[in-house]
C-alpha cells in the first residue's frame, strides 16, 4: 500500500465548504480560546454551521427540494430567520 502525500490526498476531492472558509473559521477559534471568549466560538460556530448547511453549501438542494414553490421557499426562509433569533438571543442569554 502507497502513502499518499497530503496534497495527492486531497487533489481530487470536491468540497462544498472554501478553503478560505475553513482557514478563517480556525484562525478565528484560536483567537477565541486564546483570549477567553468561549461564548462568542460557540455563537460562531452556530452561526457557520447554519450557514454551511442551509446557505452557501446546500442552497441548490434545498431550493430543488421545494421545487421552487413559494410555500417551500417561504418555509426555508421562516426556518433561517427562526434559527438566527435563536443564536441572537442565545449571545445576549446572560445565564447558563
Amino acid at each position: 500500500m502507497e502513502i499518499l502525500e497530503l496534497p495527492q490526498l486531497f487533489a481530487d476531492k470536491n468540497f462544498p465548504v472554501s478553503l478560505w472558509q475553513m482557514a478563517a473559521i480556525v484562525i478565528l477559534y484560536i483567537w477565541f480560546i486564546f483570549s477567553g471568549r468561549f461564548k462568542w466560538g460557540v455563537v460562531l460556530s452556530y452561526f457557520l454551521a447554519m450557514y454551511w448547511i442551509f446557505g452557501s453549501a446546500n442552497r441548490g438542494f434545498w431550493i430543488d427540494f421545494f421545487g421552487g414553490q413559494f410555500v417551500g421557499i417561504f418555509s426555508y426562509a421562516v426556518v433561517c430567520l427562526i434559527m438566527v433569533s435563536v443564536g441572537v438571543a442565545g449571545f445576549f442569554r446572560e445565564s447558563h
